[in-house]
């Protein structure tokens, strides 16, 4: 048997939809899954960022996200 470190990092999903990793189809600024900081839905990249500076968690392969906007 293999033991395996890699495996999905699941958030729970928020009732308001107002916290979520990706953009808001809307328009409406996005909440990090992490914390309270928010961006601007255009700025994918600036989330992302955030997401690396300040929580140390890297997305590899962000385009392997099957539902990236969700």
């Amino acid at each position: 048997k293999q033991d395996c470190i890699l495996e999905p990092l699941c958030f729970p999903e928020h009732l308001c939809g107002s916290a979520s990793l990706a953009s808001s189809s809307d328009g409406r600024p996005v909440t990090c899954a992490l914390c309270s900081d928010s961006f601007p839905a255009s700025e994918k990249d600036q989330l992302l960022k955030h997401m690396v500076l300040d929580h140390k968690l890297v997305i590899a392969d962000v385009k392997l996200i099957a539902d990236f906007p969700r």
